[in-house]
């Protein structure tokens, strides 16, 4: 098990309501890009030159395929916006169609398990989609333009095989129309070379490691850089290099200075960062919310403020370099392992910096219904609304709960496992339920079941009864299931909170209602269910006031037994009695007796304080004590000594 190192580093935890208007319903997914299946990508060559001013581009990708399946014919997606003047098969011109954003190539003479090599040469002016898949503006007299492709939107601007599934090497060739010490544009993966001429600049950006269609990002204006390195767990020095505004330098070095520390604390939880001899950094574009390409994390320029407002945007889209990057969803279907453990990864930061509280903290600050008062809406899995608040955050809640199920050191191995496993490629929400099922040692699909494809949480109305007794508190718990639908299965801990002291214990609720006991040896007061927020569920009602069922009459013996102190007699009642302490010596001679009281059901107990008349204390020796509890008693032997006496014989 990895354990974090706790360090006083300053956490500002999240404003709920900003950040659920953030991550909140953006917008439904009704018809995903279908990508042609039968092919693989394995490289993409992009050579572009973009004019930012006029939001064109012109270029040619160069792509390399492996035919897994016998085509007739090879789709490529792009834009119909874009025109393409050239399509060529092994360098040999071929004839194309290009219509409904995809060009169709024949293949007349390749087949199964060939590799062939495709290049497309087009231009035209890119017309975003989704979140803004290539946008320019004018930043007050200052060219910039950018690209964010998520979720199937890489194909608006350049031709790819447009699924999440199909990762490639990626090198990026992109010239822009001014000199370097005024416009810079920011790339995937290691720049290779810069080059200037006549007025024009070259970049070329060389991704080491396969990368999704969507990851693939651009971003260029007259960026100013902020450069430091850390060292990784595995011994590499990463480099880290941030591309701000000039105007926002100030502010964004303060507000990106925790990405070193967050890399050092992830690595403890995660592994070594994926793309060690790459780089990690973050470039400034017009937008809010921030976006997880691989090695460079486009954020949102109304975010950089200088004051750490949003250190858990910085962690969410570095956690995404392990958890979206480096293992991919297979399917936007599957899109809480991505963005579910980004969001559990800002928990983890919030833990590396102050410990668990601050930890279930985070967690319940992640509680749609607990922050706004409404649930969390649809399903996780095969969700209505892509990127929803149920996806990150209840999403982080899956996460957070097989953490508790499963305990850390399984917990944290099944990460490892998980990662290890599908490194660099991408997995299916069974691919994460296989290795946790392996490190615990049993089947959780009933977890996964519950917990990913139906809406809403377990709801409960919880009840209880007490019977006091002289050697503690005797409880029957009712647990009630009230939301629709078959019952959760839920482990559950529960806090029976004393005056002086509480105690946890434990049970499983397998159906609609439990009722089940517990004995404990103090006064419990009342009791709490899921004292450390370990499951997302909602109590209804309860557990209020206990319903006060009596004990059978019990006489207890005296305590302590022998004592040259009071001593206690008590005893357990089924209902109102008049109680009685009557003391007489070996000749059965009376010594003395309390004054009758009345007592009610539960526990009472009578003291004798050693005392045979007010003035004079009983002698040493062996004496009788009788409590009456109306018409029934119980007599027992004491032993009494007086303080002189004991240390006679010391």
């Amino acid at each position: 098990m990895i354990l974090p190192l706790l360090l006083a580093f300053a956490f500002q935890p999240p404003d709920p309501a900003e950040r659920t208007a953030l991550l909140s319903l953006r917008a439904p997914v009704t018809e995903p890009w279908q990508a042609q299946e039968g092919y693989d990508a394995l490289t993409y060559e992009i050579e572009l030159s973009v004019r930012p001013e006029s939001c064109t581009l012109s270029g040619a990708v160069r792509m390399t395929v492996l035919l897994q399946a016998a085509l007739d014919t090879l789709i490529v997606d792009l834009s119909s916006a874009l025109s393409v003047s050239e399509v060529s098969l092994d360098y040999v011109p071929a004839a194309f169609s290009h219509v409904d954003d995809r060009i169709r190539i024949p293949l007349l003479s390749h087949g199964q398990g060939d590799t062939l090599t495709v290049l497309v040469g087009y231009s035209g002016t890119p017309v975003a989609g989704g979140f803004g898949s290539f946008v320019c503006r004018d930043r007050d007299g200052r060219p910039q333009f950018w690209t964010l492709s998520q979720t199937d939107y890489a194909h608006t601007w350049w031709p790819c095989r447009d699924t999440p599934s199909d990762k490639a090497l990626v090198t990026m060739t992109v010239s822009v129309p001014y000199p370097a010490d005024s416009f810079s544009v920011a790339g995937n993966g290691i720049l290779e070379a810069m080059e200037e001429w006549d007025g024009w600049t070259t970049y070329r950006w060389r991704e080491l490691h396969p990368i999704a269609p969507y990851l693939v990002s651009l971003a260029g204006t007259d960026y100013v850089a902020i450069e430091e390195s850390c060292v990784s767990t595995a011994g590499d020095t990463i480099p880290i290099r941030h591309y701000v505004y000039p105007e926002k330098l100030a502010a964004a070095r303060e507000d990106f200075s925790p990405t070193s520390r967050m890399i050092s604390a992830f690595e403890l939880w995660y592994g070594p960062y994926p793309f060690r001899p790459e780089k990690y950094g973050m470039a400034m574009i017009g937008s809010s919310g921030a976006m997880e390409h691989q090695t460079v994390t486009s954020y949102g320029d109304v975010h950089v403020r200088g004051d750490h407002r949003f250190d858990w945007i910085v962690a969410h889209e570095l956690a995404h370099q392990w958890w979206g990057d480096w293992v991919t969803c297979a399917s936007w279907n599957d899109i809480w392992l991505n963005e579910g453990l980004a969001s559990f990864s800002e928990a983890v930061w919030a833990e590396h910096c102050g410990g668990d509280s601050a930890y279930r903290a985070y967690m319940l600050s992640q509680d749609y219904l607990l922050t706004t008062g409404t649930e969390f809406p649809g399903t996780i899995l095969n969700p209505d609304y892509t990127f929803s608040i149920t996806v990150y955050d209840k999403g982080a809640w899956v996460i957070h709960m097989l953490r508790q199920l499963v305990g850390d050191e399984a917990f944290w191995g099944a990460l490892a496992d998980y990662g290890a496993a599908h490194a660099y490629d991408t997995a299916a929400t069974d691919d994460l339920r296989s290795a946790f099922e392996a490190r615990h040692g049993g089947s959780l699909e009933w977890f996964f079941d519950q917990w990913l494809t139906r809406e809403g949480r377990p709801r409960l109305a919880l009840s209880w009864e007490r019977i006091h007794r002289f050697d503690g508190d005797s409880l029957t718990i009712r647990l009630q299931q009230l939301q629709p639908g078959e019952a959760y299965r839920l482990p559950l801990e529960l806090r029976l909170i004393g005056a002086y002291c509480d105690s946890v214990v434990t049970c499983e609720m397998t159906s609609s209602s439990l009722e089940t006991g517990f004995a404990v040896p103090f006064r419990v007061d009342t009791w709490e269910l899921d004292p450390l927020h370990k499951v997302l569920l909602w109590v209804e009602s309860g557990p209020g006031d206990p319903g006060e069922s009596p004990p059978p009459l019990v006489f207890h013996a005296p305590r302590p037994n022998p004592t040259p102190h009071p001593v206690l007699v008590g005893v357990d009642l089924p209902d109102e009695r008049a109680l009685q302490l009557s003391v007489f010596d070996m000749l059965g001679r009376h010594v003395w007796s309390s004054l009758p009281v009345t007592a009610g059901p539960g526990y009472t107990a009578l003291q004798w304080d050693g005392w045979a008349s007010p003035r004079t204390p009983a002698p040493s020796g062996v004496y009788f004590l009788r409590i009456s509890a109306g018409s029934d008693s119980r007599t027992f032997p004491f032993i009494r000594f007086n303080e002189d006496v004991r240390h006679t014989f010391d």
